[in-house]
């Protein structure tokens, strides 16, 4: 049994962990044609990105955003929901969620997720519809979309527009049908950590003829400030486009790696397998962590101990929006005055937040099989050392 990492002993991972972003000399071509033509004024670079995405992904239409954050605020804007609507959506999520609803003067109404995938509930959801209920944004968290088949006649039923947070989900679909066309629009991030990165931008993606028509205005700027992404953003973001592919099957490959080998364990489980999530977008390995079965040693000290083998882990969303202190802020209470920042009714959130959940971060995953073995084998060590590791807490 070798000793812990933590504690003195070698590290299991060897070498560094897989560069991310890849940059050769396609990302140099990109830049340079970009740059070439800075003082024209042009949008060549960001239609041929938006026609190579629509290729990519089989959607009819797609605009390229400064940021994922104003990619769901003109979405909102577009389909006119402002003050006095409600829009449903999860608390487990990055912020940006929450406060693109705030900034059209919405008010957030917070939902519990399922255990077993940390997505939104369906059945949750349908509980917390009211009269004043205009749309549902269910997260795709860590690139697991949804369960669609329930979101889509659910949203269909109450009259709902269905917005897909599918941020951390680019690639993704369910049933062979492309994340981003199943509801009104899906808005992907391609911030500096996400699976399609050009630094900081966004998509916006609809199967609609009428939504992406009355999009076009808020995002040219015809209504509101306008943020279509700029040229250079634009042609590293194609660059990396055709890295995506090859990138997402070593994802792949090494998720069902760990799946298989964590499902061994008793203390940590992958999440729920669903043969109806026929490409997972994996910007997140997502697990969960159970003390009580490794002698109720703290997460904290399990990610402790993992990341010091080399495998950098993090609590996921250990702090969900709804204890966020920016929300509970004059300025929110002035938008949302009925904004309700309660645990009650968030109990699988909770869990998760505090006591559960935990990532890898989807570089980890871009290794080879070998590497992923020993990530795997890194969770073997830390139990077979819990009685040592509990010394760390006493």
């Amino acid at each position: 049994m070798s000793k812990l990492a933590l504690f003195g002993g070698s590290p299991l991972r060897e070498g560094p962990v897989p560069a991310f972003p890849e940059f050769g000399r396609g990302e140099e071509e990109a830049l340079l044609r970009a740059a070439g033509n800075f003082d024209a004024g042009l949008d060549s670079e960001r239609r041929a990105l938006e026609a190579a995405y629509c290729n990519f992904s089989g959607i009819r239409h797609t605009f390229a955003v400064t940021n994922g954050t104003v990619t769901l605020e003109m979405i909102l804007r577009s389909l006119g929901i402002g003050r006095g609507d409600e829009v449903i959506l999860p608390s487990y999520t990055f912020i940006a969620t929450v406060s693109s609803v705030l900034f059209v003067g919405a008010t957030p109404v917070f939902c519990d997720i399922e255990p077993d995938t940390f997505d939104l509930s369906a059945a949750a959801v349908e509980q917390k519809i009211t009269e004043r209920t205009r749309a549902v944004i269910p997260v795709y968290i860590g690139g697991r979309p949804a369960d669609l088949d329930l979101f889509v006649p659910l949203c269909k039923k109450h009259g709902l527009y269905l917005i897909e947070d599918a941020a951390q989900a680019v690639g993704a679909t369910w049933r062979d049908e492309p994340v981003g066309s199943f509801g009104e629009f899906g808005s992907v991030s391609c911030q500096a950590s996400k699976n399609l990165t050009c630094g900081e931008g966004g998509l916006v993606l609809t199967n609609s003829d009428k939504n992406a028509e009355r999009f076009a205005p808020y995002y040219l700027g015809e209504k509101g400030t306008g943020a279509p992404l700029g040229e250079m953003q634009s042609a590293l973001l194609a660059a990396q486009l055709t890295r995506l592919n090859y990138q997402m099957q070593i994802r792949e490959a090494n998720a069902r790696l760990l799946d298989k080998r964590l499902s061994e364990l008793g203390f940590v489980k992958p999440m729920k397998e669903d043969a109806r999530i026929t490409r997972h977008g994996l910007h997140l390995y997502i697990f969960r962590y159970f003390e009580e079965a490794m002698d109720y040693i703290p997460r904290a000290t399990f990610i402790k101990a993992l990341s010091a083998e080399g495998y950098e882990t993090a609590a996921g969303y250990s702090r969900p929006c709804h204890r966020s202190p920016i929300l509970q802020s004059d300025y929110v209470r002035r938008i949302a005055p009925t904004l309700n920042l309660s645990d009650e009714g968030l109990d699988e959130t909770v869990r998760a937040a505090d006591r559960t959940g935990a990532w890898f971060y989807q570089s980890l995953l871009l290794g080879s099989r070998a590497e992923t073995e020993r990530m795997a084998d890194a969770f073997v060590k830390i139990y077979e050392n819990r009685d040592e590791l509990r010394k760390e807490i006493l």
